[in-house]
């Protein structure tokens, strides 16, 4: 098993992530077709290597073709990864993140979960 670890001591968005990863050795084609399995539109993958204040690094960025996108909530993303051609085990694993931040949500709010919309992270580059 390989296990990598994340100490984002400041926050990490998807876009960091996946370039951490790039960097790690993910090739971009490969994880363009592992997302072509969610069957999403609308959007393409740009990757550069830069070096900033002498750091290396890869710039991922998940470009948005202009549209209407709808707000997602916790059973529209049920749904959508239930569609989607993705194994099993990860359908569950991305359900229970999405579970998890949903009732963090929730909390946070002051209300339930299914009244928990997901704005930033329902969007086509979370």
């Amino acid at each position: 098993m390989i296990l990598a670890y994340f100490d984002c001591f400041s926050g990490a968005s998807g876009d960091m992530l996946l370039s951490s990863l790039l960097d790690a050795g993910l090739a971009l084609h490969d994880l363009e077709a592992d997302l072509a399995l969610l069957r999403i539109e609308g959007y393409q993958l740009s990757a550069e290597k830069l070096t900033r204040q002498g750091l290396n690094g890869t710039l991922l960025q998940v470009v948005v073709e202009p549209g209407e996108r709808p707000a997602r909530t916790l059973p529209a993303i049920e749904r959508f990864l239930a569609d989607s051609d993705l194994p099993a085990v990860i359908q569950e694993r991305s359900l229970s993140v999405f579970r998890r931040l949903a009732q963090a949500e929730a909390t946070v709010h002051g209300t339930t979960v299914d009244r928990i919309h997901f704005h930033e992270l329902g969007a086509v580059d979370s």
